[in-house]
């Protein structure tokens, strides 16, 4: 995979990055393990995981990022797979209070040097937003652990375009390190906001992508294959939670065009097509991140890197997403059972 640089920074990544929040609990090491052999054999460069995933709590562990510390050790590739997690989540207890004092977010960084069992994280976000502390505080306590060698680089996770802008203008004027890109919900599918069952998530929108085109912060997607929504239509089996998410007449319409694009795509699929979109955005760069559960799931997000959009699709594609008629979700379609099981979101 051809890698892209993320501006201000020496990070060379390739263009799909392999999220990891399963990892150690639902996705068992020897699956895993096998995921991340065939990521990194594939040419991928960088996993994505949080202290918070494994349904962590303070004063334990994360199952994701042991698993990860463990799979570098055993395959002896420290230094040869760049590593991306995320700190300063709200205790999964409440959600309700912050957790961005430099201690909490210290004691954060530190555990997720020892599980990864790195000297430094190449890309460390902070997973949420405090408001009620100045972007100042949070510029400089970030830099100060930059300055002591416990991260290379710096990203926001699910913070407005504003707070954003505000940090980064503040660092640029002092001479500092600013976040040097974005992580939030963004996929070609269209989400329906009242679905969103963890309000704190922030999901690409006006506003965003206005200040990501002006600026050209780099975006990670999460929830980039929107669970899988356009190969499950084709299929015919998309559970209900992820209908009432994304079943919407934008994104019918958007299925239809993948469905007729794909036959000018050679090789593709809808789901290697929607990731494709998202690579080809012009104005900035998108680093979708992929949650598979199978290597064949693995194999074809990894193909989307093959398929060039042509302006004009890619225009379609835009264009469709932005007509969700004041959201309307469309009726419910064949699903399997018993899969209305609400699940916790932690991206």
């Amino acid at each position: 995979m051809i890698k892209r640089v993320i501006k201000g920074t020496n990070l060379q990544i390739a263009p799909i990055v392999l999220g990891t929040a399963d990892f150690g609990t639902a996705i068992d090491k020897d699956t895993a393990y096998a995921l991340l052999d065939m990521f990194y054999a594939q040419g991928g460069t960088m996993v994505d995981t949080a202290r918070v995933y494994g349904n962590w709590v303070s004063g334990m562990h994360s199952p994701s990022e042991k698993l990860i510390g463990r799979w570098l050790a055993d395959r002896r590739l420290e230094g040869q797979m760049l590593l991306s997690t995320k700190g300063a989540h709200p205790d999964l207890r409440s959600m309700e209070t912050p957790r961005m004092s430099r201690r909490e977010v210290e004691e954060d960084l530190d555990g997720s040097l020892t599980d990864l069992g790195v000297a430094r994280i190449d890309l460390y976000w902070l997973h949420r937003d405090d408001t009620s502390r100045p972007v100042e505080e949070i510029v400089l306590m970030m830099n100060d652990f930059v300055q002591r060698g416990k991260i290379r680089y710096f990203g926001a996770s699910n913070w407005t375009a504003a707070r954003l802008e505000a940090a980064n203008t503040f660092a640029s004027s002092h001479g500092m390190q600013g976040f040097c890109a974005d992580q939030l919900m963004y996929s070609l599918a269209t989400v329906n906001p009242h679905e969103i069952g963890d309000q704190t998530l922030v999901a690409m929108n006006t506003a965003s992508r206005e200040y990501h085109e002006k600026t050209a912060l780099p975006v990670f997607a999460y929830s980039s294959q929107a669970g899988g929504y356009f190969t499950k239509l084709v299929e015919h089996k998309v559970p209900d939670g992820l209908q009432r998410k994304y079943g919407n007449t934008a994104n019918m319409a958007i299925f239809e065009m993948l469905s007729e694009m794909k036959r000018h795509y050679a090789g593709s699929s809808e789901g290697t097509l929607a990731l494709a979109y998202l690579l080809g955005q012009s104005k900035f760069t998108c680093f979708p991140i992929v949650g598979c559960r199978t290597s064949q799931q693995l194999a074809d997000s990894l193909r989307a890197c093959q398929f060039i959009l042509q302006p004009r699709d890619i225009q379609r594609l835009y264009v469709a997403s932005q007509h969700n008629q004041n959201g309307s979700q469309m009726p419910q379609v064949r699903r399997d059972k018993g899969t209305s099981k609400k699940i916790k979101i932690h991206s």
